[in-house]
């Protein structure tokens, strides 16, 4: 999809896949927003829907692991503690605490390899717009309208009035008007590719968007695992200094 890329080079080839224009043959062709890149686009995105909706499960999965944890650890009572028993208590808890820490420094990682994938495809559709916007604003419509028409009133006037009409300059008029006429009509194509690629760009956002949610929200889950370990540490450490153990 990249429009500088070896990707598009490969598209000139093929006419079905592509649409390009050009000017004269003192400019090259420039290529619009294609069948194909939609297509592409489309896939893009449908993957990344569906990874997103996949780490909104494993999030689910891991906040009905990481919250009965907590509460267990609120369920430590004084009865345990005078009765020795909070080693035993506190290390299966750990235990436990450090594989759900493990799975969402996990998760963590697969939401930024998402993020930098949606920011690429934002990068993607931002250089077609880089590309089209100077091509959709190139041609000031109502200015070569008219300049088509004062060439086009010229030929009329000669072939009613029935005087010479030299065939170099009928060439030359021809030439003119079937550039401007392209350029004119590339120029409507890119306005229409450039507005569908913003509405494409904003739907891309959108998506960031959820995922920096949804990271916010394993950052939450992931502070909440973190602290719960360092309170079982703790603990597990103050039995160690001051000399309880389990049992004593």
């Amino acid at each position: 999809m990249d429009p500088h890329g070896d990707d598009h080079g490969s598209a000139a080839a093929d006419p079905a896949s592509a649409r390009h224009v050009a000017y004269g043959a003192e400019e090259a062709p420039v290529e619009l927003w294609s069948a194909r890149d939609q297509v592409a686009h489309e896939q893009t995105l449908g993957a990344i829907d569906a990874d997103m909706a996949a780490l909104h499960t494993r999030c689910i999965a891991l906040r009905q692991r990481i919250e009965p944890l907590w509460e267990r650890f609120l369920t430590l009572s004084l009865e345990q503690i005078l009765a020795h028993q909070v080693r035993a208590f506190l290390e299966p808890l750990l235990d436990a605490v450090q594989d759900v820490n493990v799975a969402l420094v996990a998760a963590d990682c697969e939401l930024d390899r998402l993020r930098r994938r949606i920011g690429e495809q934002q990068r993607l559709l931002d250089e077609w717009v880089i590309q089209l916007e100077p091509l959709a604003h190139r041609t000031s419509t109502q200015s070569y309208l008219g300049m088509m028409l004062a060439r086009v009133e010229r030929l009329e006037a000669a072939l009613y009035s029935g005087g010479p009409l030299a065939v170099e300059e009928l060439a030359i008029d021809l030439r003119y008007l079937r550039i401007r006429l392209r350029t004119t009509r590339a120029a409507l194509e890119a306005a229409n590719d450039n507005a569908q690629l913003r509405g494409l760009a904003a739907a891309t956002a959108a998506r960031l968007l959820e995922a920096d949610s949804l990271k916010a929200e394993v950052a939450a889950l992931t502070a909440r695992g973190e602290c719960l370990s360092e309170l079982c540490r703790y603990w597990l450490m103050y039995l160690q200094i001051t000399g309880l153990a389990d049992g004593d």
